[in-house]
């Protein structure tokens, strides 16, 4: 499985929004239980790129928040972003949480250190563009346990 990861990573650059949302539901898959020392590793390739997927912003699309088909371009922006909320939500919960992963507190200041800012941003600025619902609960989920273990970022 770990060879895959840099053939993803590649494909996740220069695909349509299909494809993206493929690759992130299966990046959900890998993430969502534990992650091992390798993926640990990996993820901090990915996680840049849930941020991107977060940040990035289209006017048009953006627009029909509340009124959209399945497996339309309006249907794949706004999932994608759900399902990049969850895995960077999944993260601040349990990956990159001591009290949840004992003995991961290596893995935690890295992932604070090296992301925080970026994920509070990331986040923050998600909350200021239309969402779906569930997309902005995993949102407040996320900003809220970030504020329990890195209280002095925000």
């Amino acid at each position: 499985m770990v060879q895959v990861w840099p053939v993803m990573y590649n494909l996740a650059q220069q695909s349509t929004p299909q494809v993206v949302f493929l690759i992130i539901k299966i990046c959900w898959k890998a993430f969502q239980m534990g992650v091992t020392q390798d993926m640990q590793k990996l993820s901090f390739t990915w996680i840049p790129v849930f941020c991107e997927v977060l940040k990035f912003y289209d006017v048009a699309i953006a627009e029909k928040s509340d009124q959209f088909k399945r497996y339309t371009p309006e249907f794949y922006y706004f999932h994608t972003k759900k399902w990049a909320a969850r895995i960077i939500y999944r993260f601040l919960q349990r990956h990159a949480n001591i009290y949840f992963e004992p003995g991961n507190k290596e893995f935690e200041d890295a992932f604070y250190t090296n992301f925080g800012g970026m994920i509070l941003e990331s986040l923050l600025y998600q909350l200021t563009v239309p969402a779906i619902p569930k997309t902005l609960y995993f949102i407040l989920k996320g900003l809220q346990s970030f504020s329990e273990r890195r209280p002095n970022t925000i």
